[in-house]
């Protein structure tokens, strides 16, 4: 009988710790998760923020390109190389179709002055 009661109150004291252990893992594997949401709303602020600061600086550069009638070698390159990365962060906002009016404009390097 003395046997029997011990081994009850083992198996009770053995269900007792699993049970805490998978509790604790349980509220760690929430704070995780509601970490890494946090991370990530954090993560696409920051993605929409650098997308708007290109664009600010994108569309004026690219309409004083447009207007003047040509672009420079290095202004090409300097625009082109942030418009890549304004395009792979998902930016659109009519960017691309002045780039492409401005890859159709004839490229100078400086110092060369329109005739």
């Amino acid at each position: 009988m003395m046997i029997t009661a011990c081994n009850s109150a083992m198996g009770t004291i053995i269900d007792l710790i699993i049970g805490a252990i998978v509790g604790m893992l349980g509220g760690y594997i929430r704070y995780l998760i509601k970490k890494q949401k946090a991370e990530d709303s954090v993560r696409e602020c920051l993605v929409e923020g650098m997308m708007w600061i290109l664009h600010d600086i994108l569309e004026p550069m690219c309409d004083v390109v447009i207007n003047r009638g040509f672009v420079y070698l290095d202004e090409y390159e300097n625009l082109k190389s942030r418009f890549e990365i304004y395009e792979g962060l998902g930016g659109k906002n009519g960017i691309k179709q002045r780039m492409v009016m401005i890859e159709m404009l004839p490229k100078k390097p400086r110092g060369c002055e329109l005739e």
